[in-house]
């Protein structure tokens, strides 16, 4: 880029040229000194390589044009511009991915159909539920939802292009509605609550439904947080959602995922004004968001000077994070490092910014859990948020790619400071402790007698 002003565009299409109605992105991204437009992603003159960032916002006709639309989407990676949720949307624009999120999280009961087998299923799902919904696989907006109670009912007539799903009628959708939660950068920001016209099943505004804001219900929110992170973990490489739409019903007892929107979930501006402020702040800090990678050979030298810089001498007293007064010598050294990256089950993982190394973390698997060790961020700019976001991607890392059900740590108890930092994102102690390594300078010099660690740990959604 030739300007310092962060450029980004808002992917729209043809017939909503302006963007989603009911708010202004545009606004609320020019208050936080970014620059944004929007733009058609169909449109040939438009170069998305030149921007910062990209968020896909109401691409409203995807459903319709998916395979030019993933191509379109491909291309924009591959151009290295950045997209956010690039790496799910193929998943999710399948709604069979029902199927796979099931298995972690409670969801309304689906099967599969196609026109092979559509009589068959469908007395298969009727056997099973009674009345039926049947809507396509790739859909969006209620369009080609029927609900019917035979093999033969007439609202067949009203299917569109297959394959579909088919799911039991929950009878609450009609008295209790539905329940939207937005989640942003892995945290619930605000919920809609959403009633059909009377005798729809459809909670859109088109078919007469009603939404309005409401205040968040934390066990919602906690179910719709898992249920995000259970799509990263299902998608192909476990990739990174910076927001979502996950949308409960109540069925059987308890409140389950009807839909996780990971591709396009608009964000009800007539409804949750302050959406679009919550929007903006996400962008900004995805503009500031480092690049992540695992280390190799060649990182080892600058991963040590790293490591130091955070922990020891007076480079150290320039971030919060010094042990300069409480251990001399080294933290760590080139053989630690390639034993972190040699390791089976570990990697160091590396943060830059423009091509720089700004922040680094030990990552181990052990059975159910996962090791967090190593943790350095340059002194120069701690106090920035920067260590909450490498915090944050090792822990969807471990999540995602091993299954990992909680993080441990290890932390000087003399660190108070530290350790507290850490309870504010969820860690706690354990009651564990062990002794520090007096003897071993390649642990540091001590410089008092009574050092040892305590022990943290973090369940992981």
């Amino acid at each position: 880029m030739t300007t310092s002003t962060p450029q980004v565009l808002l992917a729209t299409f043809q017939l909503c040229p302006e963007g989603e109605p009911g708010g202004d992105l545009v606004a609320a991204l020019a208050a936080r000194g970014v620059e944004a437009r929007w733009a058609c992603w169909d449109d040939a003159d438009v170069d998305w390589a030149a921007a910062d960032l990209v968020a896909t916002r109401s691409t409203w006709d995807y459903h319709r044009r998916l395979p030019d639309f993933l191509a379109w989407a491909g291309e924009v990676v591959a151009s290295g511009a950045t997209l956010l949720n690039a790496g799910l949307f193929a998943w999710n624009a399948d709604k069979a991915y029902l199927l796979d999120l099931a298995e972690r999280v409670p969801t309304v009961p689906t099967l599969l159909l196609d026109d092979a087998g559509l009589r068959e299923g469908l007395a298969d799902a009727l056997a099973r539920w009674g009345t039926v919904v049947v809507k396509p696989r790739t859909g969006a907006g209620g369009v080609g939802l029927v609900v019917v109670e035979a093999v033969d009912d007439p609202a067949l007539e009203g299917l569109t292009a297959g394959p579909w799903i088919a799911q039991p009628l929950v009878a609450s959708v009609r008295t209790t509605g539905e329940r939207s939660l937005f989640v942003l950068a892995g945290r619930v920001v605000s919920q809609v609550d959403k009633l059909p016209a009377t005798g729809e099943v459809r909670v859109h505004e088109l078919y007469g439904g009603r939404s309005a804001e409401a205040a968040v219900d934390p066990e919602l929110a906690a179910r719709a947080v898992a249920a995000v992170a259970a799509a990263e973990s299902l998608a192909p490489g476990a990739p990174r959602a910076a927001y979502a739409r996950v949308d409960l019903i109540h069925h059987d007892g308890q409140w389950v995922v009807s839909e996780v929107e990971l591709i396009e979930p608009g964000l009800y501006l007539d409804v949750a004004p302050a959406n679009a402020d919550r929007f903006a702040e996400l962008v900004v800090a995805e503009l500031a968001r480092p690049t992540f990678r695992d280390a190799g050979e060649a990182d080892v030298a600058a991963a040590v000077a790293l490591v130091e810089s955070a922990y020891r001498g007076d480079a150290s007293r320039a971030g919060w994070t010094t042990e300069a007064d409480l251990l001399a010598g080294q933290r760590t050294d080139p053989d630690g490092v390639r034993a972190v990256i040699d390791a089976p089950d570990s990697r160091l993982l590396l943060a830059e910014r423009d091509g720089a190394l700004v922040a680094c973390c030990q990552l181990e698997r052990r059975g159910a859990t996962a090791y967090f060790g190593m943790f350095a961020v340059d002194p120069t700019i701690q106090g920035g948020g920067l260590g909450s976001v490498v915090i944050a991607e090792a822990e969807r890392l471990a999540r995602a790619e091993w299954g990992a059900v909680a993080l441990e740590m290890t932390v000087l108890a003399q660190r108070s400071e530290l350790i507290a930092y850490y309870e504010r994102r969820g860690y706690a102690r354990t009651g564990e402790t062990s002794p520090f390594p007096y003897g071993d300078e390649r642990f540091g010099i001590p410089q008092r007698d009574d050092l040892h660690f305590v022990h943290l740990r973090k369940p992981l959604a």
